[in-house]
């Protein structure tokens, strides 16, 4: 335990450049007393709701909060759940300027349905997933390419959390990881579950 306070403390306040896949988790909790009477499923009455940083964004407030500061770089929908997201990664202390909003492309959510067993036992009922995993367009790749390419010379280490959802296909990770190499930024990923790592050459 000494030998890890010891490795926190030299962490220092390092600026990180996170890369991939942002995404908004909510919880809906509620009572579930009954069947519907529509169709054998039990109706969830709702109590609560809550927002949290899921994916790549999950990362953001652990890096703050380890004393490191955060450049966030991914692709968004220009849709209300974006603007969630993208508040509370600001409000975990992270930069969102370079966050590319694009309004055919939803913001990707993960909705789990908690049921309250006697009113206190939390139990999901099911998730609903609500995203686009296509790869993202040229024009995209550019803007994106171009955004890690301006932040590379301010950011000591290049942070690439892929989920294979498109932001982080066959074409702009090696890219990425190129331009970083060149501005001398070492990089570490947390990679997608794919059977083919080549994509990640060079982290």
């Amino acid at each position: 335990m000494e030998a890890l306070v010891k490795t926190l403390e030299n962490l220092g306040s390092p600026r990180v450049m996170l890369v991939g896949d942002f995404m908004l988790d909510c919880w809906i909790y509620g009572h579930a007393e009954r069947l519907s009477p529509e169709a054998p499923v039990p109706v969830l009455r709702k109590v609560r709701q809550e927002m949290m940083t899921g994916g790549a964004s999950n990362i953001a407030p652990a890096i703050t909060a380890l004393g490191g500061q955060v450049a966030c770089i991914g692709v968004i929908g220009t849709d209300p759940n974006g603007d969630e997201l993208n508040g509370l990664l600001r409000s975990s202390g992270a930069e969102t300027s370079r966050m590319i909003r694009r309004g055919e492309r939803p913001t990707t959510v993960k909705t789990r349905y908690i049921g309250l067993a006697q009113h206190r036992h939390a139990q999901q009922m099911f998730r609903l997933d609500e995203e686009s995993a296509e790869e993202i367009s040229p024009e995209t790749h550019s803007v994106l390419r171009a955004a890690v390419r301006s932040e590379l010379h301010s950011c000591e280490v290049l942070a690439i959390e892929d989920y294979n959802k498109g932001v982080l296909g066959q074409l702009t990770t090696p890219e990425i990881i190129k331009d970083a190499h060149k501005a001398g930024v070492p990089v570490v990923v947390d990679p997608a579950l794919i059977s083919d790592y080549r994509r990640y050459e060079g982290a």
